[in-house]
C-alpha cells in the first residue's frame, strides 16, 4: 500500500511538473522576431531578441512579437491608404499636400530597446513620418517641390530613415 501511495505521489508530481513546463513554453512563426515580457515584473528582458522557435521562457512571460514582414504605411486618397495626404508648408509659407507611402521592418538587433507592442509603434511611427516629413518640407520653397523633387525625395528619405532607426528601431524598405 505504501508503495501505491509513492507511486500515486510521484505520478502526481511529474504530470505537475510537465504541465508547469508546458506552461513555460511559447513559440515564434519564421518570420517574426520577440521580445520576453514578464507579466509579472511588467519588464522586457534586456539586450536580448528571440527569432523563430520555440522556447521556455518562463511562467507569467509571453513574447512580444514584431513581423519581419516589410509593412506598409501610406497617406494617399486611396481607400486603403493609412492615412490621407501629409498637408505642411513649405519655406515661404505655402500649403502643400504631400502623398507619401514607405514601407519598413524592425532591425533585429536593436528591436529590445522598442518598449511598445507591434500595434502600439504602427501609431508612434505614423507620427513619427509626418512630423519628419512636415518639418523636411519647410526647409525647400514651393519652386523647389517642382524642380528638385527627386533631391527632396532623397533628402526625406535620409531623416525619415534615421528617426526611424534611432527613435523606433526600424529601417525603411522603400519610400516613395
Amino acid at each position: 500500500a505504501l508503495s501505491h501511495i509513492i507511486c500515486c505521489a510521484c505520478s502526481c508530481s511529474m504530470v505537475t511538473l510537465v504541465i508547469f513546463m508546458l506552461m513555460t513554453l511559447s513559440s515564434l512563426e519564421y518570420n517574426e522576431i520577440g521580445l520576453n515580457y514578464s507579466s509579472w515584473f511588467k519588464s522586457i528582458e534586456k539586450g536580448k531578441t528571440y527569432e523563430s522557435g520555440w522556447y521556455m521562457i518562463g511562467l507569467g512571460h509571453s513574447f512580444l512579437t514584431y513581423s519581419l514582414t516589410a509593412k506598409d504605411i501610406e497617406f494617399t486618397h486611396f481607400s486603403g491608404a493609412t492615412m490621407p495626404p501629409i498637408k505642411c508648408r513649405t519655406s515661404d509659407g505655402l500649403t502643400v499636400s504631400l502623398e507619401v507611402s514607405l514601407q519598413y521592418r524592425p532591425q533585429k538587433a536593436e528591436i529590445y530597446k522598442n518598449t511598445t507592442s507591434s500595434e502600439e509603434a504602427e501609431t508612434v511611427l505614423e507620427r513619427l513620418v509626418i512630423d519628419s516629413i512636415s518639418s523636411s518640407a519647410a526647409k525647400f520653397s514651393a519652386v523647389q517641390f517642382f524642380t528638385k523633387k527627386n533631391d527632396i525625395t532623397l533628402k526625406m528619405k535620409k531623416t525619415l530613415d534615421e528617426r526611424m532607426g534611432k527613435e523606433m528601431w526600424m529601417d525603411i524598405v522603400l519610400f516613395q
